[in-house]
């Protein structure tokens, strides 16, 4: 589809409508960069893999919604609401679950980066830390641990 194809409407002073050119991938960068789309994303993904893996959900839109205009629980790392490629980008936002049994409820659940989630959920996070801590130290990095670590 060419650039010209593709109209968006905005309202004059008058009130009339008029249809205006935009580019598809431009729009496509706009609506993916709100919050509210990927309130949306994020809560029908989850709910249709807890249908699919039987288990408990009962997370809701607002908390989402306050989980999104942070951080990652996890690193600090602010979220990331558009990639230009396909896949998602290693700093957009993805819900944990701490304990997996549990399912998607409040308590159980943080917004992490989807980076970190990839890590934890093939080895789990004691076993990540495991490795990444020593190649941070490898690498020069000064890593305070705390006895539960």
């Amino acid at each position: 589809m060419e650039s010209t194809e593709f109209y968006w409407y905005r309202r004059t002073k008058t009130g009339e409508l008029r249809r205006t050119p935009r580019c598809k991938d431009c729009e496509i960068y706009r609506r993916s960069s709100s919050v509210d789309y990927h309130v949306n994303e994020l809560f029908n993904q989850t709910k249709r893999r807890s249908r699919k893996k039987g288990i408990k959900f009962t997370l809701t839109k607002e908390w989402y919604r306050n989980k999104l205009n942070g951080s990652c629980e996890l690193s600090g790392v602010p979220f990331e609401f558009h990639s230009k490629k396909r896949s998602p980008s290693a700093r957009a936002a993805s819900v944990d679950r701490i304990v997996p049994s549990l399912g998607y409820i409040q308590s159980n659940c943080r917004m992490i980066c989807v980076s970190l989630n990839y890590l934890f959920s093939s080895w789990g996070e004691s076993e990540a830390l495991g490795i990444v801590l020593p190649y941070l130290r490898l690498k020069g990095f000064s890593v305070e641990t705390t006895p539960d670590e």
